[in-house]
């Protein structure tokens, strides 16, 4: 049996515990493939993840209370993989701002994962994808049996942020929990170099001890096996060659021919994959790695592009980031504008609410003053009609009559 921590080899798979991991994974392409498969289409990822799921199985990670946390997890198979076999898999990338990344870290798989499972049967209700930068995690210490990244780590841009990553990854493991990590390993090139561009790291076995297993504080399950075989050097691929023909292909079966993909060659290095397999430790951790914890400019930075990613995400389709910014700056300069303002309506609206019931309060007493009136007009011509009723009556009586020469007299002596 192969151990967990190796490069890879042409002749690991046809080993049988690693080839029945492979064909459980990859169920979904034996369909596509002869049934010795994967014979023909060897590749670097499919030993990458199938290792990762050997070592969670028989460390005890694998089991169904158990929680996992993908770094750099992108749409990966292993997330939809273990999302039949664990009670939750917590799925991080920077969804939200990958940039060249993004056709691997989409932001839709925060939103529906299962809508990236292709074929793959998987759980999705059981899939957390969150937007995190690997280099200082937003999460709790102790949280999670098992911790897998695959083919991420070598991209985080320096060595001292690949260590920031792995001090992360071992804090967030719980004791005795298992991280099984998969890179480029250099297997030729400049003595003093790393790779080809500061965005792909090649690690030497030295600088794999250094900046991932003792920045992580965790301890190897077994011994690192670096040996290549002949066969497996034979195999090698120009990484450009390899990449054009890999753009040809419209069928997966159209691989055989193409493959096997385990070495590849590209400007003065040749690179092949290689995983550890690192359980944390019951006690004691923390003490010996303090050296690789994410600094201030490290979390500042990663706070900065969690700002930009949400303003990527809120900025309308087309529209730059910086535009967004200002006119988000020019937009709440309005609104306070506008806040003032309605603070000034709602103040003068408050004083006419006032006037109003003054005013209907001054109208209720005019009100009961003309009804007043009225009565007493009413009364007044009751009364008038009364007496003019009467002096009719007294103008149509005898003795009206017979008295008019004397108040005739009467009137004259008045006005001489």
């Amino acid at each position: 049996m192969i151990g967990y921590n190796r490069v890879c080899n042409l002749s690991d798979f046809a080993d049988e515990a690693l080839r029945t991991v492979i064909r459980e994974v990859f169920a979904h392409e034996l369909r596509l493939f002869p049934q010795n498969y994967p014979d023909g289409v060897a590749d670097s990822k499919q030993w990458e993840i199938a290792m990762a799921v050997r070592a969670f199985r028989d460390h005890g990670a694998l089991r169904p209370d158990a929680r996992f946390l993908g770094i750099g997890a992108g749409t990966e198979i292993t997330t939809f993989y273990l999302s039949r076999h664990v009670h939750q898999v917590v799925a991080t990338d920077i969804y939200a701002g990958a940039g060249p990344w993004a056709d691997v870290a989409p932001s839709g798989f925060l939103v529906s994962p299962g809508e990236f499972a292709d074929h793959i049967t998987c759980e999705p209700r059981r899939i957390l994808p969150l937007h995190q930068d690997a280099r200082a995690l937003d999460l709790p210490d102790d949280e999670f049996e098992g911790v897998y990244s695959s083919g991420s780590i070598e991209h985080f841009g320096s060595l001292p942020y690949v260590a920031s990553a792995a001090y992360e990854i071992g804090r967030v493991l719980k004791p005795g929990g298992v991280a099984a990590i998969a890179t480029e390993f250099k297997v030729a090139g400049p003595p003093d170099g790393d790779g080809w561009d500061p965005f792909v790291i090649l690690f030497s076995r030295e600088k794999l001890k250094h900046w991932i297993v003792e920045a992580s504080g965790l301890e190897p399950v077994d011994e690192l096996d670096t040996s290549l075989s002949d066969e497996t050097l034979s195999v090698q691929r120009d990484l450009s060659s390899f990449l054009s023909a890999t753009k040809r292909i419209t069928h997966p079966a159209h691989k055989i021919g193409i493959y096997p993909n385990l070495v590849l060659y590209h400007e003065g290095y040749l690179f092949c994959s290689v995983h550890l397999a690192l359980r944390k430790p019951m006690k004691g951790w923390g003490e010996a790695n303090r050296w690789a914890a994410p600094d201030g400019a490290t979390r500042a930075e990663v706070a900065a592009g969690k700002l930009a990613a949400v303003a990527a995400l809120a900025a309308p389709a087309g529209g730059s980031i910086e535009r967004f910014l200002f006119e988000s700056e020019v937009a709440r300069s309005r609104v306070a504008e506008l806040e003032a303002q309605l603070a000034i309506a709602r103040s003068r609206i408050t004083e006419l609410e006032a006037q109003i019931a003054a005013g209907r309060s001054q109208a209720e007493a005019a009100t009961l003053l003309v009804t007043t009136l009225e009565a007493q007009l009413a009364a007044k011509s009751v009364e008038l009609e009364q007496l003019e009723r009467m002096i009719g009556a007294l103008h149509t009586s005898t003795s009206w009559r017979l008295t008019a020469p004397l108040r005739a007299v009467v009137r004259r002596l008045r006005y001489q």
